[in-house]
């Protein structure tokens, strides 16, 4: 019975000893993805999108609000040269909520707070929303696979 009981609670140690190394391992990667959001949200209020070539696998996909899918890491730095013509981004704040997963993808799901300049408006606009990210695990660090974010604002709200 004693063996039995000995068993037992080493396996249960083993259980709960994996649990907190598994949370460690979450908390480490959500530190590290908003190291990486901080970097971004640095670059775009430089107008230095240059972050980009170093964050994105070559085949991430983009699902933006308001917007078609973008395909690979050149359909996406495309589409920012072309956003990046039309306005400035004066104001710009990412916050990682939470991380899962495990291995070679991580699920980041955050918020976003943003104000831009935009050409022919005499105020800036500012905008809030979600976003979810998928990331991957690459001998070079994390990197966007996939990615999904739109706004809080209903823009048809005015028009009711």
């Amino acid at each position: 019975m004693k063996k039995i009981i000995s068993a037992v609670l080493m396996f249960f140690t083993v259980i709960l000893f994996s649990s907190s190394l598994s949370a460690q391992e979450l908390d480490a990667v959500k530190t590290e993805i908003q190291t990486l959001n901080d970097k971004m949200a640095a670059g775009m209020l430089q107008n230095d999108y240059s972050y980009i070539n170093k964050m994105y696998m070559d085949d991430a996909v983009s699902l933006p609000s308001y917007n078609p899918i973008i395909k690979g890491k050149q359909g996406i730095i495309a589409a920012t040269e072309e956003s990046k013509n039309a306005s400035k981004v004066i104001g710009f704040k990412v916050t990682t909520l939470d991380v899962f997963g495990e291995g070679e993808f991580y699920v980041e799901i955050g918020n976003f707070e943003m104000s831009m300049e935009i050409i022919g408006m005499k105020e800036p606009a500012k905008d809030n929303g979600k976003y979810i990210t998928v990331w991957q695990k690459t001998d070079d660090g994390l990197k966007i696979k996939a990615e999904m974010w739109n706004t809080d604002k209903n823009p048809w709200a005015a028009q009711e």
